[in-house]
């Protein structure tokens, strides 16, 4: 079977390079404070800071969120339950 494993995708992980939280917390600014932190726990704080602006009816803020993660092909997903799940897209 050559070549059987040149046609599998590439993780989709690859987009959380060495620049991921650089350039989520660029394009964020000051809502929300990512530096230091890995890549999952980078989309974890803004997933808990656009709940926050949720609760407090800051929609504006909330889809600017929302907005920067699915830049960096990170989609969020609100679940029926009250969770927020996220993939990569």
């Amino acid at each position: 079977i050559a070549g059987a494993f040149a046609a599998r995708p590439q993780p989709v992980f690859e987009i959380f390079d060495e620049t991921f939280v650089a350039r989520l917390a660029a394009a964020l600014g000051d809502a929300a404070h990512l530096n230091g932190h890995s890549p999952e726990a980078a989309i974890q704080i803004v997933i808990e800071t656009r709940n926050a602006a949720r609760a407090s009816r800051n929609f504006a803020l909330a889809d600017r969120l929302r907005k920067a993660l699915a830049a960096q092909r990170v989609l969020l997903t609100d679940n029926g339950d009250g969770t927020t799940t996220w993939s990569v897209e």
